[in-house]
């Protein structure tokens, strides 16, 4: 399973990179990735009620 996801995700990497160079290459602005708001913490940023309130919403 392990390398399946890691499959996956090398080749959504190259996807994006296929399609930055294209759009580069076009003179189309390319848009940002969200890498920046992944982080390594291991707590939650959202509190247990918000979390519990949005669980009985859906």
């Amino acid at each position: 399973m392990r390398n399946y996801i890691l499959r996956g995700k090398d080749i959504a990497l190259k996807h994006i990179n296929v399609f930055s160079e294209y759009l580069r290459n076009n003179s189309l602005p390319i848009p940002m990735s969200f890498d920046y708001e992944v982080t390594t913490s291991m707590e939650s940023p959202l509190s247990d009620k918000l979390v519990d309130q949005v669980k009985m919403d859906i």
